[in-house]
This record gives structure tokens, sequence and C-alpha cells, in this order.
């Protein structure tokens, strides 16, 4: 803008020392007129003037509601998001991650790691790598996002604390770093580059936690493996065993799963939940653990689960949000004291979200539930590093807060460090 307001200065000042268009005297009368740069010069000025206190005020957020706004970037763009100084997203620092402009999914594993589906091949990259969960070849960290190699056009990826998963075109599974479902015969159970998962059927999906991994197959199946799924279906632990059929359950359509505790959203709108409830997490009315799949009761026409580190969400045909389990970051939208429990800090059963209506999307954090509605986005809980909210650590959102600055954004991940916004429409 300076340079700008330079070349204007540099411009007129040529223009002063040029006295070709000033104008003849005559010499039948004294009255002489104002050259034309002079009579226009003000205008000029004062145009120069209002550009660089607009640029000013809409670079610092002076004015609530008059800031940068996310970038027009095309679908399937990665950005990372900086927080600076001060509240709210005018603040707020947005930059493309190169070269991952085609991204399809995303992972975020072991601290600091993060997976990406782009153009169909894995990019990877974070610091912790001591398993080769990054799948390079090495145990070394990787500083910026790199392919991984040798593996067919992939469409998922999922991640744990020491392993992660790819998804091909075609429904086979892929995997590398440490205790691979695979038989010792097959293969060694670590890897340090991708290897094809023996035992499935064609999955259309797959989902992670820190100690399990869940593939749903094309008829409904779900199937598991890790060390939750050995202590559910009563195996030693870290005993290498093959996916395991995960019993009682079928015709589900999507998966979710965090902290302990997997969702399966059946068909017919229902929910079915196993796992451990030290917060209620699973919905059951109490703080039981559930080694089998149980259905949650009152949750009908369900069309998304998701969760985060210690609480449960489902999304209705209605649009009405609904939450379970740990609420003491303010994970269901409400404070702490308008519980049925008082002051236990989380609900046994699934509760309605307030203010959220005819949402069309969910998208969960650890702590942090963010809803797709017609009017825009809305955002409740509790952000860690990377959190876009606002200037406090942690910044948390007692309420669901609408977020008007976030524009064409499908998915939100954030770890211990950034927050990671992909561009899209709902």
């Amino acid at each position: 803008m300076w340079r700008v307001a330079q070349r204007f200065w540099s411009h007129y000042a040529d223009r002063v020392n040029d006295t070709s268009d000033l104008p003849r005297e005559n010499p039948t009368t004294s009255t002489k007129t104002s050259p034309t740069w002079l009579r226009k010069w003000p205008i000029a000025l004062i145009a120069v003037i209002t550009a660089i206190v607009v640029a000013v005020v809409y670079a610092t957020g002076l004015i609530p509601g008059f800031g940068p706004r996310i970038l027009p970037a095309r679908e399937g763009t990665l950005l990372t998001a900086t927080q600076g100084h001060g509240d709210g997203l005018s603040k707020v620092k947005i930059s493309k991650v190169k070269p991952l402009t085609d991204v399809t999914s995303m992972a975020l594993g072991a601290p600091g790691n993060r997976l990406v589906v782009h153009g169909g091949e894995v990019y990877s990259w974070g610091d912790s790598n001591d398993s080769g969960q990054l799948g390079h070849g090495s145990i070394s960290p990787v500083d910026v996002p790199t392919r991984i190699e040798d593996l067919p056009t992939i469409v998922a990826v999922s991640a744990g604390l020491v392993d992660a998963y790819a998804l091909d075109e075609d429904g086979q599974v892929w995997g590398w770093g440490q205790y691979l479902p695979v038989p010792e015969a097959y293969s060694a159970r670590d890897s340090l580059t991708p290897i094809p998962i023996p035992g499935l059927p064609e999955i259309s999906q797959l989902v992670s936690s820190e100690y399990a991994t869940y593939a749903l197959d094309t008829t409904g199946t779900v199937w598991g493996w890790g060390t939750d799924v050995e202590r559910l279906l009563g195996y030693e632990e870290d005993s290498g065993r093959l996916p395991s059929q995960i019993p009682g359950i079928e015709n589900i359509t999507s998966l979710a799963t965090g902290g302990h505790v997997t969702l399966a959203l059946q068909q017919d709108g229902t929910v079915w939940v196993w796992g451990y409830s030290p917060h209620g997490d699973l919905g059951l009315g109490d703080i039981d653990n559930q080694s089998i799949p149980a259905q949650i009761p009152d949750l009908h026409d369900v069309r998304q689960v998701e969760r985060g580190l210690a609480t449960s969400y489902a999304l209705d045909g209605q649009g009405y949000v609904y939450c379970w389990g740990s609420t003491e970051l303010g994970q269901c939208g409400q404070p702490t004291s308008t519980m049925e429990e008082g002051d236990t800090g989380y609900f046994t059963s699934p509760v309605k979200v307030p203010g959220i209506e005819s949402a069309q999307h969910l998208v969960v954090t650890d702590s942090m539930a963010y809803a797709w509605t017609s009017p825009g986005l809305w955002a409740w809980g509790t952000g860690w590093g990377g959190s876009l909210l606002v200037d406090s650590h942690p910044p948390t959102l007692l309420a669901p807060t609408a977020l008007p600055e976030l524009k064409s954004i499908t998915g939100i991940f954030t770890d211990e460090s950034t927050t990671f916004l992909l561009a899209g429409s709902w």
C-alpha cells in the first residue's frame, strides 16, 4: 500500500515538472487558469488515504466483524489457521499447506503426526515416528508433507498411536507402523512401509482411535483389531490376531471411535455402542462398561455419529444434535450448572444441544464440536492448540456460538499445535 502511495506522489511530482499541459498566457488578458492536475489532486489524495485506512482496519481487525475471511481456496485445499493476539477470527492468519490442494481425507495420529489423501496419494509428516507411523521406511521425523511410496490409489486414511492405515479404491486396507494385524507367518507385525492387511473383505470405511481400528465392509459388517478389540473379545493383549468381526451388529452404515468408545450407526437410524464409560460415554444411562454392542435407547432417525475424546454425538434427520458423556469443557453446549446429574460433569444419556436446528453436518475434534446449519457454522466446547475462537488458553465456548467468518469450509482438524481447515461446501 505504501508503494502505491509512493507511486502516486512520484507520478504527480513528475506532472509538476511537466509544463506541457499548462495553459498559455493570453497576451490580451492577465487571467490564469489552474492546471488540470492541480484541480484533481485532492480527490486522488483522498482516495489513496482511504485505501490505506481500509487496508489497516481490515488487516488489524479494529472493527468487529470487519476482518479477514477464509481464503477463497478451491475445494479440497488444505489450510492452516494461526491465531494472533485478540478475539475472534479477525486475527487469524490462513495459509495453504503446499502442495495439498486436492485433499479428500485427513487423519491425525500420534502427537504432531498428520496423514492426508491428496489426489489419491498419501502424504504424511510429523515428529512422532518411533514406530514408523509415517510410512517412509525410517523412524526419522518428517518436516514437510511427503508422499508415501508404493501405494495404489487411496481414498481414505486413519491413524492410531503407533500405526496408520489407508483404504484403496478397491476396498483393500494397507497398514504401516507397529502391532499390525498380521500373523507372524505372513510378515513381521511391524513395518516401516505400507503392507496389505489380510483377512478382510471389501472395506468401505476405516476409523481409528489410539488403541483400536475398525473397518466397515460393504455388507454392513464391522471388523476390528488392536488392544481395545482384544479386550472386548476376551483375547490376550497384543496377541497379533487378524481382524475380528464385531458380534451382535449388522447393517451398519457408518462408524465413529475415540477414547475407548465406538459408535455404530445402523441402517434403520438406531445407534449401537460399546467400550468404557467412566463419564457416561456410552449413553446407556449409567457409567458401566459394555463389552458387547448395545443399542442406545431414545435415539432414532440418526444420520450421523461422531466421537470426541470423552464425549459422543448424534445428528438426527431433523437436524438436531444430541450429546452425552463428559461435558466439563462445554462439549454439550451448556454450562455444568444446568446438568441433570448436578456437578458430576457428564451426561449418561443423550441430551439435545441447545440452539442448534436444521444442522446438515457435524465435525468433532477432541473436546469441540462444529455444526453446519443453513444460517452458517456453529461451534461449542473447548479447543486446544491452534483454536480459532478466542485468545485464551484453552479457549472455551459453553454454548453454541455462530462463526460467520468461517466460509466454505467442510472439515476441521485440530491437534495440540495446529488447526487445519479443508476448503469446500456442503
